[in-house]
């Protein structure tokens, strides 16, 4: 009677006859996460994120927002305000939260397979950290060089940096920055393929996301999420030297005088936030200025021989010789990437635009936008032009921050070019160009893709990245010339030589004429 009674209990109410859930999180992450102390800096470091949570954290840190950092609450807030339409997270960022989310919530890593990166083992197989307390190691890719160059690279082995043979000279042309100058108005003064392009040579190289490149006297330098800055001789694809930075290098560098000077952030490692200045030729370290807060999140500008740049809450202008900060001013928030245009620094600080005369004491204005702003501005004729979370490009007057236009596109994360009295910008999947004047749109190309970066001027040809492809575009009427297909979405590209290089995410740099 009994066993009958059994049997009917266990068909009748499977509940009772199925296991008790088991948390399949690491022990050491059960234990943070019970404490109120788990973030996805601890699920990183298990391998149990999301492939694309570098992407979106890269992303996310433009945007003012700390990934890495984040905690459950956190998480649980920005999921909430992306699904009111409060913030404005692209879909891919919103898939990458919730599932850090659910990784926190459930650990189920077997459920949550398509999240693991391809070569991550199963939480089961990790190994156990030896303090019980502690956050397990970064992953061990950091402290490796990268795999080797394909076959048909051609590159030869990548040498140490203190065994690097100087190749480089000394004595630069000019300096290189990120949207090719001060201004950042994207126009270049080096050309790029005129007609279709074809591949000069792709270098497997940087374990993660990548920076764009600058290029200067023969050498491409770009940081990556790996922690390490890269040098690539130009002439023959091969790796020249590294410098590991001991955190997260998300920005791209500047290069003058034969140096390279870039910053780090708070990423996935514990290594110390600095600003760095190194030898061109072989990667050695000059000099690095020590930062607080959450590091360098812009890429420096080299104006009247002093390099500015952003980090944490200050804007600096530092020596570039020896790093000694020349004057530095306090904001409300982190600093982005400035523009420096007639003895001004233009920079974001959350929703806030500033002007500030370099060396002075107080601001010139500051410009309220509508959410945080998220791309670099341009400043070119009288105007500062960026985008913003609120889902305009804005135009203010260089000398007032008075608004002139503003102009409604969605999503902007790529800062404008600005160029003959026009205004080009990528939002979503299109490129609009709008008169510089008045904001009234030109013309618009629905590129029917995600990944468009910010576009370079190079004559009367746009030369943007476009998800996996790299695109030419006649600047007047938007009409494409020509495009190449790299084998991953790519980073905007450097012009030098009639040659175009970029990044992309089959992780390789590329080079094409």
């Amino acid at each position: 009677m009994r066993l009958w009674l059994l049997l009917l209990l266990l068909f009748a109410c499977p509940a009772y006859a199925s296991e008790p859930a088991v948390d399949t999180l690491p022990p050491e992450l059960v234990r943070l996460r019970d404490e109120g102390r788990l973030t996805v800096r601890a699920l990183w470091a298990w391998k149990l994120v999301p492939a694309a949570t570098a992407t979106a954290a890269m992303e996310l840190r433009a945007m003012g927002l700390d990934l890495i950092g984040a905690d459950r609450a956190q998480l649980a807030a920005w999921v909430r305000e992306a699904e009111e339409g409060t913030a404005a997270f692209s879909p891919a960022q919103r898939e990458v939260l919730s599932g850090l989310l659910a990784m926190m919530d459930s650990g189920d890593a077997a459920a949550s397979a398509d999240m693991l990166p391809a070569d991550a083992p199963a939480a089961a197989a990790l190994p156990v950290p030896g303090v019980v307390d502690a956050v397990p190691a970064a992953p061990d890719t950091v402290d490796t060089a990268p795999p080797a160059p394909d076959v048909a690279d051609a590159a030869p082995p990548l040498p140490d940096v203190a065994e690097a043979a100087p190749s480089v000279p000394g004595a630069a042309s000019g300096p290189a920055m990120y949207r090719c100058g001060a201004a950042r108005t994207g126009v270049s003064d080096a050309s790029g393929p005129a007609g279709p392009p074809v591949e000069l040579w792709k270098l497997k190289v940087g374990d993660g996301p990548c920076t764009p490149p600058v290029v200067l006297d023969g050498l491409a330098c770009f940081g990556s999420v790996d922690g390490h800055l890269y040098a690539v001789d130009v002439a023959t694809g091969a790796l020249k030297w590294k410098f590991f930075a001991e955190d997260w290098v998300d920005q791209p560098p500047a290069m003058a005088g034969g140096t390279v000077f870039f910053g780090n952030v708070v990423g996935d490692r514990s290594g110390d936030r600095h600003f760095f200045a190194l030898d061109a030729a072989t990667g050695s370290e000059k000099w690095r200025f020590k930062s607080l807060y959450y590091g360098v999140n812009s890429s420096p500008a080299m104006v009247d021989g002093a390099i500015c740049f952003g980090a944490g809450k200050h804007v600096y202008s530092a020596d570039p010789q020896t790093g000694d900060a020349k004057w530095s001013l306090e904001t409300s928030d982190t600093v982005g990437t400035p523009a420096v245009s007639d003895g001004t620094a233009f920079f974001a600080h959350a929703n806030r635009l500033t002007a500030v005369e370099l060396g002075a004491d107080a601001e010139k204005w500051t410009f309220r936008a509508g959410a945080n702003i998220t791309t670099c501005p341009a400043v070119s004729d009288g105007l500062v032009v960026f985008g913003s979370d609120d889902f305009n490009i804005h135009a203010v007057d260089v000398q007032t921050g008075v608004e002139k236009w503003k102009f409604g596109t969605g999503l902007i994360h790529h800062p404008a070019a600005v160029h003959d009295g026009v205004v080009y910008a990528v939002s979503a999947d299109n490129l609009h160009a709008l008169d510089a004047a008045t904001g009234t749109e030109k013309w618009k190309v629905n590129m029917q893709r995600a990944g468009l970066k910010a576009p370079v001027i190079d004559g009367d040809a746009l030369i943007l990245a476009a998800g996996n492809f790299l695109v030419s575009l006649d600047r007047a009427s938007g009409q494409e010339r020509w495009r190449f297909e790299a084998g991953g979405e790519i980073t905007s590209p450097a012009l030098a030589g009639g040659v175009a290089y970029f990044w992309s995410e089959d992780g390789h740099l590329y080079a094409v004429r």
